[in-house]
């Protein structure tokens, strides 16, 4: 067993894990995710898609889907969607309201810098929005720097006005 496959332990939640999708996981990966969006923002049709499909969208499509999960909840969950020259783009990272600041979404997204190292990526990117400054923070004190959105292979859309990379 690979490092990424072992059990990872958040010291506010006893026997929590990070595991790949699974059938039965588009519930939890689509309400996770819509949640955090219906905050501050409203849903887009390329997150209805995605969210409506993440099998077809996502997994099909060569990307791969994290949870974190706790016998009773799925906790949190993070996409990474293939881009050419060896490269993901890190999308659909979100945790449930009532487990925010316990350490979850460092952990998810340390997971998924691995495993995309792993991988033979070179680059992680991602776009967020300037309202979500402990995002912002939490991807930049992991490594990811700001870039103009011009530098950027993602495109802009209603929500998104920061995009940031991750040379690895």
């Amino acid at each position: 067993m690979n490092h990424l496959q072992e059990s990872r332990i958040i010291p506010c939640q006893p026997n929590v894990i990070i595991r790949t999708f699974q059938s039965g996981d588009e519930v939890a990966f689509h309400d996770l995710n819509e949640s955090w969006i219906l905050e501050s923002f409203s849903m887009d049709d390329k997150d209805r898609l995605i969210l409506g499909d993440p099998v077809g969208r996502v997994l099909k499509a060569g990307g791969e889907i994290f949870l974190i999960v706790w016998p009773e909840a799925t906790l949190g969950c993070c996409a990474l969607l293939p881009l050419e020259n060896q490269s993901w783009e890190l999308a659909k990272m979100a945790v449930a309201k009532e487990h925010r600041g316990c350490g979850i979404g460092r952990r998810l997204l340390h997971h998924v810098v691995e495993y995309a190292k792993e991988t033979g990526a070179h680059k992680l990117s991602l776009k967020t929005s300037s309202l979500l400054q402990p995002a912002i923070y939490l991807y930049k004190s992991v490594g990811f720097q700001i870039v103009a959105q011009e530098n950027s292979r993602l495109s802009r859309n209603a929500r998104a006005d920061v995009f940031m990379e991750l040379i690895l």
